[in-house]
């Protein structure tokens, strides 16, 4: 993290208090100036509710403002956003909503993931504890890829997808946009998941899927459960 930019986290959950205690570490992996200096580093909380806002305040030792809308965070300009959901279309829409109201996002990598100097992680990604990231790997956007999961190399990452803990994406695998992954899942080298799909936790993918289906089992089978339309996003 560069200088003494200010997070705001979209989401106050579980999430959002493991996201506050990567930041933690990576500023003092960065040196950062410490909370000690006046300056939290994340300033403000944006969630419909303010659910764990307490406990991000125990771990940061600073109160962050919490706020049902980004409308009231003031001087968004100064500050960076992180998202901080793990229902890949809650995060697109957060997204969309920072982006609409000129908030800079910006990616977090946790000085425990491994990832390789030719990888392109997009803005407003989370690289959690333990990951891997292997060579010529393309992370877009948006995208969260939790604690112990390997994304091998040439994998592609579409914006705003989920890659739950333990999930293993092999060799130029590719994953749509706001599509997910559960815990433990597997794809095979060159398997695709299309956009707002999901693999199920545990699930094997050894083929091309396409857009909206929803993916079981191993090998892993399934149908196609939402109607996409093109660019437009999701539809019932």
């Amino acid at each position: 993290m560069s200088g003494l930019s200010q997070y705001v986290l979209l989401g106050a959950g579980s999430l959002a208090v493991e996201v506050a205690s990567y930041i933690i570490d990576v500023g003092a992996a960065s040196e950062v100036p410490s909370l000690n200096s006046g300056t939290p580093l994340i300033s403000d909380v944006v969630a419909p509710q303010p659910s764990r806002t307490d406990d991000i305040a125990r771990l940061t030792g600073a109160s962050p403002i919490f706020h049902q809308s980004l409308q009231t965070v003031e001087g968004l300009g100064r500050k960076v956003g992180i998202v901080c959901n793990g229902d890949p279309e809650v995060r697109e829409r957060l997204l969309a909503d920072a982006a609409g109201r000129g908030l800079e996002m910006r990616s977090l990598v946790h000085p425990s993931a491994i990832v390789s100097p030719t990888a392109k992680i997009g803005r407003g990604t989370i690289i959690c504890p333990l990951v891997f990231v292997g060579p010529f790997a393309t992370i877009d956007d948006n995208v969260l890829v939790n604690v112990h999961a390997t994304i091998g190399h040439d994998v592609a990452l579409g914006a705003s997808s989920v890659i739950s803990p333990g999930a293993q994406l092999n060799g130029f695998a590719q994953v749509g946009r706001s599509a997910f992954i559960g815990a433990g899942a597997v794809m095979h080298p060159r398997a695709v998941l299309g956009a707002y799909s999901k693999l199920s936790a545990g699930s094997v993918l050894t083929k091309v899927v396409g857009d909206g289906y929803i993916m079981h089992g191993n090998p892993a089978v399934g149908r196609q459960m939402i109607a996409v339309r093109a660019n437009e996003g999701v539809e019932s």
